[in-house]
């Protein structure tokens, strides 16, 4: 398109707009987890290879090596 200015530019978006049709549809919500694959469990990635952890190595005293991964949007569990 060239430099439009003023009158001629409206006319020019308003010729365009009964012209080109427009495909308003949207992608996928972010938040939403359909459009990608998310396993149930990982392991951890160290030197280069996926490990197991250790038991009873969490911070929190639990004992429990793995812990959930929760969607910020909607608190909804995502993977352990």
């Amino acid at each position: 398109m060239s430099k439009r200015n003023g009158a001629g530019r409206a006319k020019y978006l308003r010729r365009m707009a009964k012209t080109k049709k427009v495909d308003w549809t949207l992608a996928p919500a972010s938040e939403s987890k359909d459009h990608v694959k998310i396993n149930e469990q990982y392991e951890l990635f160290i030197n280069g290879k996926w490990q197991k952890p250790r038991s009873g190595t969490r911070s929190t005293g639990s004992g429990e090596p793995y812990f959930d991964t929760s969607n910020p949007a909607n608190e909804q569990k995502l993977s352990r």
